[in-house]
């Protein structure tokens, strides 16, 4: 069976784009000969739109739209997948019944399902986690069938089709319904032990690092115990929830029936291939390092999203740190230096150790810049507000600015007042320069430095960062981009003279240990609180759990000034940082969880649990 798997660039929303693209694709592979073209899940409507799915006459377009490429299959069977709509039942959420669902079709005869007599093929499995929500907005074929009171393996169907003019049927199913050991429900098996001699899965799948190695052990296992081939198709792109990006890698695989990878299509790439499922030859598959990969779902991500805007230029701010140093090569290898306005802010506080690099910087990326000292104006604030008296009926008070104060000032005056102006007139936007560890805690100034129109490297964890420097310098740019000084250099916020990095006075984040745990309070999917971190610290196997390469007891001399930081970053993580980060630029999704709408979040006060109080009392008594 020779089967065409068209990765394609999905862009969410656009349903007459998708579709001229499908209509191309479909075009090209019944001239190369291909019996069967399979596109990605949800291929003309996007995957992350949102509540669209709610306005019919957007899902009445897509079932038109999917009759249309479904009639234009007339040389050989087209699978993809769609919206269904079975206009004569509602839904639960009182809409008519939407389904998200693979359409297939054979010389231009739109295949029904044999049990449901709906013209497609309901997905099974509605994941409902993380950024999913499809039980949002649709139904699923195991409550269909319930509904039915008919057997629960009925609703899993294999597609009677005609290949090369014998009878064959298409093992057919939905991204989520091949990850089905949570569910305990097994369409591969079952459409296996209904006659399906190959299984193709319709996927639209964000990336997350480390989900390409477990996709392939997946999938790979499933085609080794069924022993068919296995045509697995995603779609590239970006698409987004509102408040969290996410880029999709495509990295379509064919297996053998012995699970060897006969084909894989490149990441974040539409590819083409025409792929014979009887003679293709197994080929070994790279294993990128993991810097290559989140520097590709970077880029592809950013790019697509200022494209999709109208954006071309970038105004940076940059400190002499890392963290504006990697967004400066970033935004300088996709936007080209020419596009890019790299502005240093010097107050009294920043040495000239950092105000160097940053020029360095500049000068290595080559870009436009410019030098903007934010002395005069936190002068001119201070003078202004310093010492200011309010006043109500019978009563007065004076305001001062402290030190904690000014510090903000600072921050707030580099973005609301000197970015912002400059974006405007260099017909440009900024980003949000921080991380994954210090968005976790709220170490950022509210309407400042966490401030911008995207936060890029905001899902990454700060040992991520410097590490994605080195490979800006070693694989990008092949040269020392980012000064050596900036990777050596201790980080600092430099607002005030306790924060001298000449001196060695940094951030207050210990980021080698602080990383790991808040990786564990965040990325886990068994999550882990102070309960279990204040165990395993009991019991000696903290550094273990964690994988932390410094012993805890040299960080902390007492289990009271354990504790005391313990509780410093969980307060700020589900206190004020929470309120910080509802009101923060989107967020690139990279890592297994990302802020947004990927980790959902309510406003609430920091909990204890009372094992964990009892914990501490004991280890404070013993101290």
């Amino acid at each position: 069976m020779k089967i065409a798997v068209a990765q394609i660039d999905v862009i969410p929303g656009r349903p007459e784009t998708n579709l001229k693209t499908c209509l191309e694709a479909q075009r090209r592979g019944f001239n190369e000969g291909a019996d069967v073209i399979a596109f990605p899940e949800l291929c003309l409507s996007g995957y992350l739109i949102g509540d669209l799915w709610e306005e019919q006459s957007f899902v009445s377009e897509l079932v038109d739209m999917g009759a249309e490429l479904c009639a234009a299959s007339t040389a050989g069977v087209t699978c993809f997948g769609n919206v269904g709509l079975d206009a004569t039942q509602w839904g639960e959420d009182g809409r008519p019944r939407r389904f998200n669902a693979a359409w297939v079709a054979d010389r231009g005869v739109l295949m029904r399902h044999p049990v449901f007599d709906l013209p497609f093929f309901p997905k099974t499995l509605l994941p409902n986690y993380r950024e999913f929500e499809e039980t949002r907005h649709f139904f699923d074929s195991r409550r269909l069938v319930t509904q039915l009171g008919r057997d629960r393996k009925e609703c899993v169907a294999p597609v009677n089709v005609e290949i090369a003019g014998a009878p064959a049927k298409l093992g057919v199913y939905l991204c989520e319904d091949g990850w089905h050991e949570d569910y305990r429900f097994d369409v591969p098996q079952i459409l296996k032990d209904k006659g399906a001699s190959v299984l193709i899965n319709l996927s639209g799948s964000p990336f997350t690092l480390g989900k390409e190695q477990k996709r392939h052990r997946i999938f790979s296992s499933q085609a080794k115990k069924l022993e068919l081939p296995l045509v697995y198709v995603n779609c590239t792109g970006m698409q987004n929830n509102g408040k969290t990006l996410f880029s999709f890698d495509g990295n379509s695989t064919v297996y053998n029936a012995k699970g060897q990878v006969t084909h894989e299509a490149p990441h974040f790439t539409p590819s083409f291939k025409v792929v014979d499922t009887a003679t293709a030859r197994p080929r070994p598959t790279a294993a990128p390092s993991e810097m290559e990969r989140i520097y590709q779902c970077l880029k592809n991500a950013v790019g697509i999203y200022m494209d999709r805007f109208a954006l071309k230029r970038i105004v940076i701010g940059v400190s002499g740190g890392i963290d504006s140093a990697v967004s400066a090569a970033l935004f300088t290898d996709l936007l080209g230096p020419r596009n890019v306005l790299l502005v240093n802010m010097p107050s009294r506080y920043n040495t000239d150790t950092t105000k160097n690099l940053a020029r360095e910087l500049i000068e290595n990326l080559d870009t436009f810049s410019a030098t903007v000292s934010i002395e005069a104006s936190v002068a001119l604030t201070k003078e202004q507000l310093d010492g200011v008296t309010i006043r109500r009926k019978g009563e007065s008070k004076t305001l001062a600015l402290s030190p904690f104060h000014l510090e903000n000032v600072q921050a707030r005056d580099r973005s609301s007042r000197i970015l912002s102006a400059l974006a405007s007139a260099f017909a440009a936007v900024y980003p949000s320069n921080a991380n994954k560890s210090e968005t976790m805690v709220g170490y950022a100034t509210l309407y400042g430095d966490h401030s911008g129109f995207l936060a890029p490297l905001a899902d990454l964890w700060k040992h991520q960062v410097y590490s994605l420097g080195e490979y800006l310098n070693d694989a990008v740019f092949k040269r020392e981009v980012i000064p050596r000084g900036i990777f050596d250099i201790v980080p600092s916020a430099e607002l005030s003279d306790d924060q001298n990095p000449e001196h060695g006075a940094g951030d207050p984040i210990i980021y080698g240990y602080h990383d790991k745990l808040f990786e564990s309070w965040m990325q886990r999917w068994q999550r882990v609180s102070p309960e279990e971190i204040l165990v395993w610290y009991r019991d000696g196997r903290l550094e273990q759990e964690l994988g932390l390469e410094q012993s805890i007891q040299a960080l902390f001399k007492t289990d009271e000034a354990f504790i005391n930081d313990l509780e410093r970053w969980w307060n700020a993580f589900k206190g004020l940082g929470v309120v910080k980060r509802v009101q923060a630029p989107p967020v690139l999704a990279v890592c297994r969880r990302a802020f947004g709408y990927d980790y959902r979040e309510s406003l609430m006060r920091p909990y204890f649990t009372r094992r964990y109080l009892a914990l501490k009392s004991d280890l404070i008594k013993t101290d």
